[in-house]
């Protein structure tokens, strides 16, 4: 028989601790019962991963092999930011026959140099060790211009998704299919980037990812001279009454600021008014707003943009297929639903920078 400790001290899990001693340099090893069972033990490093210097461009991996009753699961993060795993960029691998955990970087760039953290963890406790990766740029010069073209593209793109007129409004044109994927990309979660990019014939993966992380770190500002946070984002509904709601739960610093909806960048006109003949409709009830659209039809079909004084703060892709309706950035989390015609839909999670939604994201057939 065993029992787990009482809280002694914090691990990284949020868990109690009992600090042990690897027979490998530079592993931790934290046991979070008080006994073990018999023939059980914690997890425990036999081979750490190695720090790399390594030009870019080149292929590079850390290795690691594990042990520990029940099997440790393995994990890896990074000290800047979260990994991307993407086929171009990186990924975790296990190979059965020799045991060993790999993370691998097809072609390792000047933004993966970092301090890595594998973990090998169990229901008994949790091994973990640190390990650097740097980067040898090559072409100095080359590799500085492409960074200030990159950055340059970046701000052209930003520029010209806010740009509004003086009174925080849209100018009055469609949005282009660049505009669109890139507004879409600003509200989406991570594991999305490349079902995105696929939908829009993005191919530079990486690419993508700097000119995005440029634009987010900028409209975080902007944001927060307006929000001060989106605690959460309430699932987009497709109603009996053949009308969908998206409903947003804002803290906004000055309760009289301007809030827009737009569809494909034109503005659609809001009635504050549940009547019968308006088609749009925005409710406010404390923080939490509620966007309408009444009599779902095909037109209906486009991107559909929030804004608060000129900020975007929210957009989400409804698209129509065969009669029916999905919302296209979805992430995580699954529940039921259905289309206009009630045929059943799939319904998932999305997230805009600071909340998070459901959304009908694939037809069921």
């Amino acid at each position: 028989m065993w029992k787990k400790t009482k809280v002694a001290d914090e691990t990284a899990t949020g868990q109690a601790g009992i600090k042990k001693k690897s027979k490998v340099p530079g592993v931790m090893i934290t046991q979070i019962v008080e006994e073990l069972p018999e023939g059980k033990t914690t997890p425990d490093f036999t081979r750490k991963p190695i720090a790399l210097t390594i030009q870019e461009g080149k292929f590079a991996y850390f290795k690691a092999i594990v042990v520990g009753d029940p099997t440790p699961t393995v994990t890896w993060s990074r000290a800047n930011g979260e990994i991307i795993f993407h086929p171009d960029v990186c990924q975790q691998k296990y190979n059965e026959a020799s045991n060993e955990h790999t993370l691998e970087f097809p072609k390792v760039a000047p933004e993966d140099a970092d301090t890595y953290k594998c973990f090998a963890t169990n229901e008994y406790g949790r091994a973990v060790c640190t390990v650097v990766l740097n980067i040898i740029e090559v072409g100095f010069s080359k590799t500085k211009e492409l960074q200030k073209i990159q950055s340059l593209d970046a701000t052209e793109l930003r520029k010209i998704l806010k740009t509004r007129n003086p009174d925080g409004t849209r100018q009055e044109k469609t949005m282009d299919e660049q505009e669109k994927v890139w507004e879409i990309l600003l509200s989406a979660e991570k594991k999305d980037y490349e079902r995105i990019c696929a939908d829009y014939g993005i191919t530079d993966f990486r690419g993508m990812l700097k000119k995005l992380s440029e634009m987010k770190k900028e409209r975080e500002e902007e944001i927060a001279q307006f929000i001060s946070h989106i605690r959460t984002l309430k699932p987009v509904e497709v109603k009996d009454d053949d009308s969908a709601t998206i409903e947003l739960d804002m803290d906004l610093l000055d309760s009289g600021s301007k809030i827009f909806l737009y569809k494909d960048g034109i503005m659609v006109p809001l009635s504050k008014e549940d009547s019968e003949g308006k088609k749009h409709n925005l409710k406010q009830v404390g923080k939490k707003y509620v966007f309408t659209i009444k009599n779902l039809s095909k037109e209906d079909a486009g991107l559909y943009s929030v804004d608060v004084e000129g900020v975007n703060v929210f957009s989400t892709d409804f698209k129509g297929s065969r009669g029916s309706w999905c919302l296209s950035p979805a992430v995580y989390g699954q529940e039921a639903g259905y289309t206009l015609d009630r045929s059943p839909v799939l319904y998932r999670t999305t997230q805009s920078h600071t909340g998070q939604t459901a959304m009908p994201i694939s037809i069921l057939t």
